[in-house]
């Protein structure tokens, strides 16, 4: 996906603050040190790289645009509910992706944390 942060920040790299974030996609999901800079939202900055925030303050998941974009076709054309889009979701990540755990944890993260946020995205 395409990073238009510049268009936001124009801060020196001495303001950045990085932290973990966890990127949802629809062709994988990944833990990424997200730099974040204090003249813009967190929210915003994530925004720039095709991801919404789950939270508007210190987000540590985020949902890509165009997994939304094809929650949004699947739920307009096959009626897709969340719960069971969510499940198909977590399945097809996990044959592609490493596991996610839980922040500063060797827990797995669970299925039912992701389906809450999917389902505040509505």
């Amino acid at each position: 996906m395409d990073n238009f942060s510049t268009l936001v920040c124009k801060c020196s790299a001495d303001k950045f603050v990085v932290r973990e974030v966890d990127l949802v996609d629809i062709m994988g999901q990944k833990r990424v040190k997200y730099a974040f800079c204090p003249c813009a939202p967190d929210p915003v900055h994530l925004l720039t790289s095709g991801y919404l925030a789950s939270t508007p303050s210190l987000p540590q998941t985020a949902f890509s645009l165009r997994l939304l974009n094809f929650y949004d076709l699947m739920w307009n054309i096959c009626n897709s509910h969340k719960t069971p889009f969510t499940k198909v979701l977590c399945r097809w990540n996990e044959s592609r992706s490493a596991t996610l755990c839980a922040q500063n944890s060797s827990k797995v993260r669970s299925k039912v944390f992701l389906m809450v946020h999917v389902s505040s995205l509505n």
